[in-house]
């Protein structure tokens, strides 16, 4: 759950930051507006019948109070560029289908392999 953070807090409980991690850390300017955080609901949303994104409401929500961490990977494939908002449900599932097939041809299947042939 996120919440408030004062000097020197960490303001998303979700996560544990260990402590050797934040002794070269600036102080960040971006201040988590409470109830502006986007949302599961608020992501789901965003997508019309067909699974068109209106990125303009969601990016807009991110810049206010960021994201929530259940949604991240998500809304991360968006902002990065894998999915174009105006791509439906279906075309994501087939690109994500074929990523993963390029991945097995490309990644897993000849480490396999090689391992096989190690043994």
């Amino acid at each position: 759950m996120l919440r408030r953070a004062g000097k020197g807090e960490v303001s998303d409980g979700f996560y544990q930051i260990r402590s050797d991690c934040t002794h070269k850390v600036p102080e960040t300017k971006f201040k988590i507006k409470v109830g502006k955080t986007l949302s599961v609901r608020k992501w789901h949303a965003a997508f019309t019948r067909e699974g068109r994104l209106d990125i303009a409401s969601v990016l807009n929500r991110i810049q206010k109070g960021g994201v929530h961490p259940t949604i991240r990977g998500e809304v991360w494939e968006f902002l990065l560029g894998c999915f174009d908002p105006g791509s439906t449900f279906d075309e994501r599932e087939q690109i994500r289908e074929k990523r993963r097939v390029e991945y097995s041809n490309a990644y897993a299947l000849p480490r396999i392999e090689s391992i096989i042939l190690e043994a």
